[in-house]
């Protein structure tokens, strides 16, 4: 018999969100309740024709987007380019990815990771 061990064990990475960022921090992907997720890759497009500053913050249930939980503080996404952050990032319920950008309506972020 031929199965494949994944389908029985978790599920396939696929995009859990996208957004273009504000100038205000918003919430790009929330875990749902009764959920964990690992994000795999982030990937970040600056469509503008100068270099973007980005922040992204990782927040337990109970915290707002601030410097003590930042994972990228304003990175520097130079003009018309894709940029891939790909380390792995364990989330638990109600955790939240935030995103924010410099400058608003240029820069998306699309995140990529598998939720169980």
């Amino acid at each position: 018999m031929n199965y494949n061990a994944m389908d029985r064990t978790s599920n396939m990475a696929r995009k859990l969100a996208s957004d273009i960022a504000t100038t205000n921090p918003v919430v790009l992907y929330e875990v749902p309740t009764g959920m964990s997720a690992r994000i795999l890759s982030l990937w970040i497009s600056n469509n503008h024709n100068n270099a973007v500053q980005l922040r992204v913050f990782h927040t337990r249930s109970s915290e707002s987007a601030s410097t003590s939980n930042a994972l990228l503080y304003d990175t520097s996404i130079a003009a018309n380019i894709t940029t891939v952050y790909d380390a792995p990032i364990l989330m638990s319920p109600g955790d939240k990815i935030w995103i924010r950008a410099a400058s608003a309506t240029y820069v998306c972020v699309t995140l990529y990771g598998e939720e169980a």
